[in-house]
């Protein structure tokens, strides 16, 4: 992995760590959670554009496109369809 993209994601880390320094939350639950939840989405999003480049050298873009765009649409309809079942109660 070459350093351009290793020097990436250490200023895509600092800037989340920037991002959930929030002196008005006091450390609560919820800001505390939101923190987290974001410090992991930024790791899922490295891990994935990581591989993502390390797939596009030894696949062609077609079929990497084909299949990133497939996997996509299938999670998003799954996630869709979880968060509509944990909301649907209360409509």
């Amino acid at each position: 992995i070459p350093r351009r993209i290793w020097a990436a994601v250490a200023l895509a880390l600092a800037g989340v760590f920037i991002f959930t320094l929030d002196p008005a939350a006091s450390a609560t639950d919820a800001s505390q959670q939101g923190d987290a939840l974001c410090v992991l989405a930024a790791v899922f999003y490295g891990t994935y554009d990581l591989r993502l480049f390390e797939h596009g050298k030894r696949v062609a873009p077609v079929n990497l496109i084909t299949t990133k765009i497939t996997a996509q649409a299938i999670l998003s309809v799954g996630a869709a369809a979880v968060a509509y079942d944990a909301v649907a109660p209360q409509l």
